[in-house]
């Protein structure tokens, strides 16, 4: 079987999710793909840059695609993307043919990445700040088309809205119950508050 970048990609997060970063070295992947050290050396030319790659292609491109909103987005527009992309994740996971493909895993997998890649760190701080930005837009919108109060902090009220998802996505069992938790009461709870 010829392997692609893509398919050795798709089998390292696999191994990652199950062994943990640790467990996986060149020679785990090497074995478990049953290929030569050479076609691995030929994409990545490290464990770490194989693992940076996975988190790359799995973590953060998944992240920026929720940036994609349209520019006449609203507050309203917002919350029900933020929503769509829970329910999304969500059902990724809990539908996922893989067993390794848990919350915990996929958890660990991040957290390894902000000690083990060094740009990670510097990608969330951008992806924050774009999410921020696109917060502070959809809250301006608002207020120009007359949907909220105009005397709102739109910085402090875009950090808030920002936070709901985060603190939302700490939790497991939030994933779990999300059409009723509390991830869209808050969301809700801050709309009515700025609403006119």
């Amino acid at each position: 079987m010829k392997f692609t970048k893509e398919k050795i990609l798709e089998e390292a997060f696999k191994l990652f999710l199950k062994k943990g970063y640790s467990e996986v070295s060149i020679s785990v992947v090497q074995e478990e793909l049953g290929i030569g050290r050479a076609t691995l050396y030929y994409y990545f030319k490290s464990k770490e840059d194989l693992f940076k790659t996975v988190v790359d292609h799995y973590i953060m491109k998944y992240m920026e695609s929720s940036l994609k909103i349209e520019p006449d987005a609203t507050v309203a527009d917002m919350i029900e993307s933020r929503i769509r992309l829970i329910i999304a994740q969500r059902d990724i996971l809990l539908q996922s043919n893989n067993p390794n493909l848990t919350f915990f895993n996929l958890t660990s997998i991040k957290f390894i990445a902000l000690l083990k890649y060094e740009d990670y760190r510097k990608k969330l701080e951008v992806f924050r700040n774009k999410t921020i930005e696109l917060w502070k837009m959809a809250i301006n919108n608002s207020i120009k088309n007359k949907e909220i109060k105009e005397d709102v902090n739109v910085d402090v009220l875009s950090e808030m809205f920002a936070n709901v998802k985060v603190s939302y996505e700490s939790n497991f069992n939030n994933l779990i119950k999300v059409k009723d938790g509390s991830f869209i009461q808050s969301y809700f709870y801050l709309y009515e508050l700025i609403k006119r």
